[in-house]
């Protein structure tokens, strides 16, 4: 049988150690990536828009191109407003060549520091060629990558954006 008082430390002492590790490497990581989902909807004829990003690395790019300084773990209108600017000057869509107006939704903060942000769009009848330019981050990270997700009926489409390709169009079949 184990002896408890054995036991314990060496537990104590491994989730110290897993501990010391994982707070020494917070904030740090090799890949930066974003997904963008964008869905029309039928029934509505418009598009949902949703963003997933490492928490941290949309604060620290905000920081860099606005010189605001936001904490995304609290929700007020300041960050609204910031996370409003910043995506739609960094994330456009037009459909047939007519720009598509995004209208903030809100976002979301999770405690494994994701931060989902969501738009709409104004009404869109039948996409057929969606341009999408996606800068997000980029200018900060070197090895951005942002993945844009488009859904139009049964139809899923996708294509990766970086540094040196941050415009595409998405041609949708009928």
């Amino acid at each position: 049988m184990c002896d408890m008082k054995i036991f314990k430390p060496t537990f104590f002492i491994s989730m110290c150690l897993t501990l010391a590790i994982m707070l020494t490497s917070f904030g740090v990581h090799e890949y930066y990536i974003t997904i963008c989902n964008v869905e029309h909807i039928n029934t509505d004829q418009r598009l949902e828009i949703s963003i997933k990003f490492i928490a941290h690395d949309l604060e620290a790019d905000i920081l860099q191109q606005t010189g605001e300084s936001i904490k995304l773990d609290q929700k007020n209108d300041q960050i609204d407003s910031v996370l409003n600017r910043y995506i739609t000057d960094h994330l456009s869509i037009s459909n047939n060549k007519k720009d598509i107006v995004l209208i903030y939704i809100g976002f979301e903060f999770s405690l494994d520091e994701e931060c989902m942000v969501y738009f709409e769009s104004e009404q869109v009848k039948e996409p057929k060629k969606l341009e999408i330019t996606n800068t997000l981050l980029v200018n900060t990270f070197k090895e951005q990558e942002n993945i844009v997700n488009v859904t139009i009926d049964e139809q899923t489409l996708q294509h990766s954006y970086n540094k040196n390709i941050t415009n595409h169009i998405f041609n949708i079949d009928e």
